[in-house]
């Protein structure tokens, strides 16, 4: 399990400290579902996809993907910079699972892993389930069946 480097209860746990959210794509998806790709808009999110199944989403709903200029202080491993929400109007929870695809730098990261935790309302951080993780194209999925703030670290392989 790969928590204990970014996730701990107690005085030494990771730490999210707030900015301001900063919209960089919102849409209308109904039960049909979507695909939402981030293009080159010089965000923290360029290049995020996500995929939102159909029947995912009970209803025609405003989905909304932002970042947030805060800071977030893991126990060790290298934060990502990147602090993504994704909400969807008053819905909490997915019908399905939506598929999150963030980008890194593969070279830089060359031989770490992808570590993602979820930022509860309250600050409150927990572990973000990762789907998978492509070194060589420095790509990672996440998977999450509500609607989250989410961020990610790299932490050395371990062999």
């Amino acid at each position: 399990m790969l928590m204990p480097w970014g996730c701990r209860s107690g005085p030494n746990k990771a730490i999210f400290e707030p900015g301001q959210e900063v919209e960089v794509l919102e849409t209308n998806v109904d039960s049909a579902g979507a695909t939402l790709l981030v293009g080159l808009m010089d965000s923290p999110l360029d290049g995020v996809r996500v995929e939102i199944p159909k029947d995912a989403l009970p209803q025609r709903l405003l989905v909304r993907l932002q970042y947030n200029t805060g800071k977030f202080k893991p126990v060790s491993g290298i934060p990502s910079g990147v602090i993504a929400s994704l909400s969807a109007g008053d819905l909490r929870q997915f019908r399905k699972v939506v598929k999150i695809e963030v980008h890194y730098d593969a070279k830089r990261f060359a031989n770490m892993v992808v570590v993602g935790f979820a930022i509860g309302p309250t600050g409150r951080v927990s572990g973000f389930q990762l789907l998978s993780q492509d070194q060589k194209a420095g790509t990672a999925i996440f998977a999450t069946l509500v609607p989250v703030q989410f961020t990610w670290i790299y932490v050395p392989l371990a062999f």
